[in-house]
């Protein structure tokens, strides 16, 4: 089973690591885990915060799919629409 709110308490205390010498995990993956995270535990104003915020350290295009879905998944759940294995 996934702790969603474990890894969201993780990712919150590797965001000071991020654009540091010596990040754990790459910025792509701290910012995909902690929204999914976030979103499980219905933290929707924290995975918006996770989202933009870790943006500016990310390698990927704007245009890539994962970078695409993640932005769709926060914009779901600020219509209220949450993600399905949540309900």
């Amino acid at each position: 089973a996934w702790d969603f709110a474990l890894a969201a308490a993780a990712g919150q205390r590797l965001l000071a690591l991020v654009g540091s010498s010596r990040p754990w995990i790459t910025a792509d993956e701290l910012r995909d885990g902690l929204v999914i995270a976030r979103l499980h535990l219905r933290d929707v104003a924290g995975a918006r915060r996770a989202l933009d915020g870790l943006f500016r350290f990310s390698r990927r295009p704007v245009i890539d799919l994962r970078s695409q879905l993640l932005a769709s998944f926060v914009e779901s759940a600020e219509r209220g629409q949450y993600l399905a294995s949540t309900q």
